[in-house]
């Protein structure tokens, strides 16, 4: 099963830690929008999934090479 790793606002955020996990070794899954609606209008978030197994290890990697901006706690 995956799990989200991180949200961002921006699909080339999201893009370049598929990009960086992918160089170190991990499997995330291809990237996926979630759209939804707030106050201000339509909105999307484009979630990066990584396999449960590799969750703890990956969210650890991206906190020290400063891709903090985003982490989920999930």
């Amino acid at each position: 099963m995956a799990k989200v790793v991180c949200r961002f606002q921006t699909q080339w955020e999201a893009g370049l830690v598929i990009a960086f996990l992918r160089q170190n070794g991990f499997h995330p899954m291809d990237l996926s929008v979630w759209p939804h609606i707030t106050f201000t209008g339509a909105d999307q978030t484009y979630l990066v999934s990584i396999p449960e197994d590799e969750f703890e290890e990956a969210t650890d990697l991206l906190r020290k090479s400063g891709y903090e901006k985003g982490l989920t706690s999930e």
